[in-house]
């Protein structure tokens, strides 16, 4: 039966911590079964609402007796903040589920280009007359 199927990742699914957008990174999840017949990985799904922050590879895959498929997924965020999916594996047992989470987060600035974009913005907002100064801005 296909509940003998076993995956690594915890009971909660897998969380791939915070990566910095534009960056990824990568974890895999082992499916095993301690059947004496060929389990057969028939497609997989990725689903939810930060789905397309997430990939696997194509399959179908058989998995021999006593033999471990490890499934690469991989976490590239396209925004900041909690990117949530859940990755189904369909086989010719049944359906396992697992749930992905990760965070996006923004890539930190040096203290250079914060100080040109600090002053960017206070050009174009003295240009758009947003902000005005007083005085010669001489001490």
């Amino acid at each position: 039966k296909f509940r003998t199927l076993a995956t690594a990742a915890p009971a909660g699914g897998i969380d791939f911590g915070a990566v910095t957008l534009g960056q990824q990174t990568q974890q895999f999840v082992t499916i095993a079964h301690p059947q004496n017949t060929v389990v057969t990985v028939e497609g997989v799904a990725i689903t939810g609402s930060g789905a397309a922050d997430y990939a696997t590879r194509s399959l179908p895959q058989p998995i021999p007796v006593g033999a471990t498929l490890q499934l690469p997924v991989t976490f590239a965020p396209s925004a900041a903040g909690a990117r949530t999916a859940q990755l189904s594996v369909t086989t010719n047992l049944g359906t396992l589920d697992v749930a992905l989470t990760g965070t996006g987060t923004d890539p930190i600035q040096s203290p250079e280009q914060q100080i040109d974009d600090l002053i960017a913005f206070f050009d174009a907002s003295v240009a758009a007359g947003t902000i005005r100064g007083v005085g010669s801005g001489l001490g």
